[in-house]
């Protein structure tokens, strides 16, 4: 099954595929076992009781644009950039499609930048979709 972006037809395995490449060369997350992380259901608690979080979706906008939880996409390559603007006082989830770049993200963030305030939405935005909203679309 694929999705429709920009009139184009992308298969879920492409998406796949393509995160475990650019996962494998630069990303274990057996590298980093104490990752702060939430789960989807803390998330959903969280944003529910509307608790002050800055949401930060680092995959691309073609991946957004089939599904996302709101916040600010970021797409990884270009967080170098935009690290600056975000808020390191506010508690800040990172999400992506399983948690990996989003880990990546993390881990950016806590070495180069600095945050402190940082958790990782523990299987992404699939584990969202499978814990949380059943009518969360998925790819």
């Amino acid at each position: 099954m694929g999705a429709l972006v920009a009139g184009t037809k992308i298969e879920a395995s492409q998406w796949v595929q393509a995160e475990a490449r650019y996962l494998g060369q630069t990303f274990s997350p057996y590298l980093c076992p104490m990752l702060p992380e939430i789960t989807p259901q803390q998330l959903k608690e969280r944003l529910v009781s509307q608790e002050p979080l800055q949401l930060i979706d680092v995959r691309e906008p073609q991946e957004w644009a089939i599904c996302n939880l709101g916040g600010q996409l970021i797409p990884l390559g270009e967080l170098p950039r935009q690290a600056a603007s975000l808020d390191k006082d506010t508690p800040t989830v990172l999400l992506c499609h399983h948690g990996f770049r989003s880990a990546q993200a993390l881990l950016f963030l806590q070495q180069r930048h600095g945050f402190t305030n940082l958790l990782n939405l523990k299987g992404g935005v699939h584990a969202w979709a499978q814990e949380v909203d059943p009518t969360f679309p998925v790819y």
